[in-house]
């Protein structure tokens, strides 16, 4: 200001340099400071994906899955950067936790949000991208194990088996809600 009144917030666009009066004892010095703003990635600020009929593999309610396949969609820039992904962000603080240690192998629930943080190789400001997951599993099929017997009866270790006979064993009704064709 012109007035020479002190100045406590300033915008900047570009790049500027301001000056900082000190006195002590009625010394006075003048230092500048340079303020320069530094890019931050370009970023999509969420990806959405919607997956229908999914396996439940181990019927745990998680699935793995491949995080890093969103690169593209979040970063179309070319300067190099560096994701990495975390279970939540705090916007007001701009604190991750929960860093995801094997991206390409998350094991993600029915509704999972995840966020990257895209960051410039030559730099530590950093973009935020949300990926929200939504899932929706198949009916869950339990199985058990099965064992079919029969007596050798020529003693010739060849006995025919008709392996239908293993399903009752294998498949009961009551702990399923789809019913075998």
């Amino acid at each position: 200001p012109s007035d020479n009144s002190p100045t406590t917030n300033f915008n900047l666009i570009g790049s500027a340099t301001i000056y900082a009066k000190v006195t002590v004892h009625q010394c006075s010095e003048t230092y500048p400071i340079n303020l320069k703003l530094v890019p931050t990635p370009i970023v999509a600020p969420s990806i959405n994906n919607a997956l229908y009929n999914i396996c439940d593999i181990n019927n745990d309610a998680v699935e793995p899955y491949n995080l890093t396949q969103h690169e593209p969609q979040i970063y179309s820039g070319t300067d190099p950067v560096t994701f990495s992904y975390y279970r939540s962000y705090n916007d007001a603080s701009q604190t991750f936790s929960g860093l995801i240690s094997d991206p390409a192998n998350f094991l993600a629930a029915p509704n999972t949000t995840v966020y990257a943080k895209i960051q410039f190789n030559t730099g530590s400001c950093f973009s935020v991208s949300k990926i929200n997951i939504q899932m929706t599993f198949l009916p869950t099929i339990v199985l058990h194990a099965a064992t079919l017997k029969k007596c050798d009866k020529d003693f010739n270790f060849n006995e025919k088996f008709d392996l239908k006979d293993a399903t009752p064993q294998l498949f009961l009704q009551t702990e399923n809600s789809i019913s075998l064709a």
